[in-house]
């Protein structure tokens, strides 16, 4: 088994060309599409801050006191057009 000679091999065309778009996509990653992801990455941690999460907390606890009012809204006048009297123990919820 004594062999010797060179056994390095030739890059294809195909090869050398496939490695250059490889080159050329990874470039566009790096330059474009990795700033983004950053941009991404900071405004997710931004809306976990405590700021952010308290103003959502309140939206929420907002948009509740809205529907719940029209929900109570809508049962006293259920209760009305049935003649319940709102002070009655009847018509206490």
């Amino acid at each position: 088994m004594s062999g010797g000679g060179d056994n390095s091999v030739e890059e294809t065309p195909e090869q050398r060309e496939l490695a250059r778009v490889a080159i050329e996509k990874w470039n566009f990653s790096q330059d474009t599409l990795a700033p983004l992801t950053d941009q991404y990455m900071a405004e997710t941690d931004r809306m976990r801050s405590d700021s952010a999460l308290a103003y959502q907390r309140g939206r929420s606890n907002e948009t509740s006191q809205i529907q719940n009012a029209a929900a109570m809204n809508q049962i006293n006048q259920t209760a009305q057009r049935m003649g319940l009297n709102p002070n009655s123990g009847k018509s206490m919820m």
